[in-house]
Parts: structure tokens; C-alpha cells; sequence
């Protein structure tokens, strides 16, 4: 994206340019930008001379090197790649201040990997409620994932359903209007006949009119093996379906809304019972933990407040 800038830093200090590191190709620039041409070149032999709404030429002079530096956020787009500085001792011809959509950063060295770690330093600091959010946010969208699934399927069955049916009505429809080209067919195989007889004298209508005879071939027989065809297919489907159904879709063919009711709270639900059956074992094991950690504390408390007897002293005195 053109980026329009008038005032553009010039700089002597080439670090952070990084000419020799390999670059992003741009292939194409929208938008209007500012434009920085080496001195003496001509903007409207390019294709860009549209693109360049302002014109920065930089000198070229012997034994000085003029650099320009790109503000924070923009790049300089030239002819083979992008650069954050132009200098009048690399530069070829023609580049293009653009803004980077979306946005890129390049690192460095020690740099690159300041950012991962302070970026892996800021993922350990995690609350220890969040697992438990994490646990109760996967047991709710398996739940809605499932009724999801289900309520998909039931409406691909539906959709195949009226499928079937609109292929009913349509090889009903077209038996009957086989059975009208049938008795049309009939009809005018029964009016050549009578034609016939009336020219008999004349060796029938063909010789008559001095014409070939046309032959009916009847082809019905072809279309109606088809049409019982496809009621087959679609009593065969509907076994299929009746077979494949279970009882969970046979209820939500019930109730949709009590079956994506009882998904969504599948989930909680689940928990909830874990919880209750591992909870007491959990429960018993902490407080036997803490009933040995007050013994123990005891024990010591004992022990500083009694001082222990010495066993050759009392016998002696005894």
C-alpha cells in the first residue's frame, strides 16, 4: 500500500539497514505513495510514474553516500526487493515508501530471540482457573459439535427424503404423458388404417399420395423400464434409511428441539457426574493428607515441649 510522506529522515549511520540480509519481494504496489528516484532519472519512462504522487531525488556524488531512512512502519519498495533505507551508493533506480498489509517485522540475531522468549514468557503466567474453564469450554462445544453433527445429518436425510419424493412426482409425470404419446400413437396407427382401407383401389394412402411410408417405431417399452427402475432405487433408499435409523434419530424426528436440548447439556452433565463419583476419593485423600500433616505437627510440638531422659542417669540415681 502507497504511503505518502514529505518529510523523509536522511541519515549517516547505515546500521539497522541490513542490505545483505535477503529480503521480501513486493510484485505490485496499489495506491499512490512517495516516490525516491536516483538523480537524473526519468519517472515517466516507468510504469510507476502513476503511483508517485511526490518525488524525492537523491544526489549522487562521489565519495559521499546519501542515506534516507524509511519512517517507523514503512519500507522502501524498489525494483527487485524491499529495504528499510535507500542509499545513493545501492541504489538502482526507482522506490516506492509503502505501508506492508499486513504488517511485517524483522529481527535480528539477539533480537528475534528476545521477542520469542519474552512472547513464551508471557504464555507461562497462566491462571489456574483457566484449565477448568478450558475443560468446561471443550465438554460444552463437544457437546454443541455433536448436536451440530446430528442436526446436519438429519437434514441431509430430510433433504435426501424430498429428493425421493420430487422423484416420485416426476416419473409419475412422466408415465402419464407416456401413456398419452401411447394412445396418441394408437390413435393415428388406427386413422392410417382407415386411410388404407379407403385407398385400396389405389394401393393404399402411400401409393396415392405418390410418397414413402413412414413406419412407427414405438420405443415406450425403453422409458417405462427406466421409470421402474428409479421406483426401485427409491424403494430400495427408503429401506436403507429405515434400516440405518437409530433411536436417537427417530427421537429428534420426535422432538429437534428437546434433542439439541439434551446434547448441549450432555457435556455439563458428564462432568458434573465424574465429578461426583472421583470427587469423594479425591476428597479423602486430601484430608488424610492433612490429618497426617497435623500429626506429624504434633509430634514436633511434643517433642520441644518434653525434653527426652537420660537412661544411665536414672538408673544410677535409682
Amino acid at each position: 500500500m502507497g504511503q505518502n510522506e514529505t518529510h523523509i529522515r536522511n541519515t549517516m549511520d547505515a546500521r539497522g539497514c541490513s542490505w545483505e540480509d535477503p529480503h521480501v519481494t513486493l510484485g505490485d504496489v496499489k495506491g499512490n505513495g512517495t516516490c525516491v528516484i536516483r538523480e537524473g532519472f526519468n519517472v515517466t519512462l516507468t510504469p510507476y510514474h502513476d503511483i508517485c504522487n511526490h518525488t524525492i531525488s537523491i544526489p549522487s556524488a562521489p565519495g559521499f553516500e546519501y542515506i534516507l531512512r524509511s519512517p517507523r512502519g514503512t519500507w522502501f519498495a524498489c525494483m527487485k526487493d524491499i529495504t528499510p533505507c535507500v542509499s545513493s551508493t545501492k541504489f538502482s533506480s526507482i522506490c516506492i515508501l509503502v505501508h506492508i498489509l499486513p504488517q511485517i517485522y524483522l529481527f535480528r540475531g539477539t533480537e528475534g530471540r528476545a521477542h520469542l522468549l519474552g512472547t513464551r514468557r508471557s504464555h507461562r503466567a497462566v491462571p489456574i482457573l483457566i484449565p477448568l474453564l478450558i475443560g468446561l469450554g471443550f465438554a460444552g462445544s463437544a457437546a454443541i459439535g455433536t448436536a451440530g453433527l446430528i442436526t446436519s445429518h438429519q437434514n441431509l436425510r430430510n433433504l435426501e427424503v424430498l429428493i425421493d419424493a420430487d422423484l416420485r412426482h416426476l416419473t409419475a409425470s412422466i408415465t402419464t404423458l407416456q401413456d398419452q404419446v401411447d394412445s396418441l400413437a394408437e390413435m393415428v396407427l388406427q386413422n392410417r388404417r382407415g386411410l388404407d382401407l379407403l385407398f385400396l383401389k389405389e394401393r393404399g394412402l402411400c401409393a396415392a399420395l405418390g410418397e414413402t411410408c413412414c413406419f412407427y417405431a414405438n420405443k415406450s417399452g425403453v422409458v417405462r423400464d427406466s421409470l421402474a427402475l428409479v421406483r426401485k432405487n427409491i424403494e430400495e433408499r427408503e429401506k436403507n434409511r429405515q434400516a440405518s435409523e437409530s433411536w436417537y434419530q427417530r427421537m429428534y424426528t420426535w422432538s429437534p428441539w428437546m434433542t439439541a436440548l439434551l446434547s448441549a447439556l450432555a457435556g455439563p452433565v458428564i462432568l458434573l457426574f465424574l465429578g461426583l463419583l472421583v470427587g469423594p476419593c479425591i476428597l479423602n485423600a486430601l484430608v488424610k493428607f492433612v490429618k497426617q500433616k497435623i500429626s506429624e505437627i504434633k509430634i514436633l510440638a511434643l517433642r520441644r515441649t518434653y525434653a527426652h531422659l537420660d537412661t544411665d542417669e536414672t538408673e544410677s540415681r535409682i
